[in-house]
């Protein structure tokens, strides 16, 4: 498939195509005269970066997967020490996920009006306040 393509089924712009390319992020896809040309399993090394970076892994670190030597158990260690940072990245998604939930209904005029660590809203502060 042609870079459009690919571009179009991962939602990144071709330039950042050809950027991960230039960086040794993803691997040089083959060529058909000036074609680049790619396969499904570049698709998901793509779709992988892209992830990666929602997650916040930097280029550098995802280099590390996409170009990591992977019979010495770097690639291992590295994905449980990511693995750690993304629990505690859900865990603050979940946890903000309840603070936004009570604050859909919560009535208050001001954050500091509303008792958002305290499991129930601070609305009766607003009718007092």
């Amino acid at each position: 498939m042609q870079i459009s393509e690919v571009a179009e089924r991962t939602g990144l712009p071709v330039s950042t195509l050809r950027y991960y390319e230039r960086r040794g992020v993803i691997p040089v896809p083959t060529r058909n005269g000036r074609n680049r040309v790619y396969c499904e399993a570049d698709v998901q090394i793509i779709q992988f970066v892209r992830d990666a970076q929602i997650l916040g892994l930097g280029l550098s670190e995802i280099s590390a997967f996409t170009r990591g030597q992977w019979d010495d158990g770097q690639i291992a260690a590295l994905a449980r020490k990511h693995r750690k940072k993304i629990q505690t990245r859900i865990a603050a998604f979940q946890k903000m996920d309840v603070v936004f939930a009570q604050l859909e209904t919560c009535g208050c005029r001001t954050l500091s009006q509303c008792d958002i660590t305290g499991g129930s809203c601070g609305g009766l502060k607003n009718a007092h306040g």
